[in-house]
């Protein structure tokens, strides 16, 4: 049996979390959403709402999902898909989350904020493959 810990792709995902949350300027709401609708294509407003409800996030979500571009009609009035913005975001988490994408400096802020000391620690973490 393979030891389960030596894939350890969780163990930066709150950091990873917070990075893609500050570098899109996107909730934990709307982050955690998009993440779960991500491989659903299509899908119906009520499919939605029904996992918001389970979640007890709110259809207030879903409306600023839509507003900030995350989701995007389907062409019919009931049915949704998420933006190429949306999916950018989320391959960008999966990269980091799989760790086949290393935090480049030039992305984040080089001054002394949270950002800042967010990739100062990513950067000292050897990444054990």
């Amino acid at each position: 049996m393979s030891n389960p810990k030596c894939r350890n792709w969780l163990k930066y995902h709150a950091i990873i979390r917070t990075f893609i949350q500050r570098k899109y300027g996107i909730s934990i709401r709307q982050l955690e959403s998009i993440v779960f609708l991500w491989d659903e294509g299509i899908f119906k407003v009520k499919d939605a709402v029904n996992y918001f409800k389970a979640m007890t996030i709110g259809r207030a979500v879903l409306a600023s999902l839509i507003n900030d571009g995350y989701i995007d009609s389907a062409g019919e009035k009931k049915y949704f898909t998420l933006t190429p913005k949306a999916d950018q975001i989320i391959r960008e988490y999966y990269d980091y989350v799989n760790m086949n994408r290393e935090m480049d400096e030039s992305e984040i802020e080089v001054v002394d904020t949270p950002s800042h000391r967010l990739y100062s620690f990513v950067k000292d973490l050897s990444y054990n493959r």
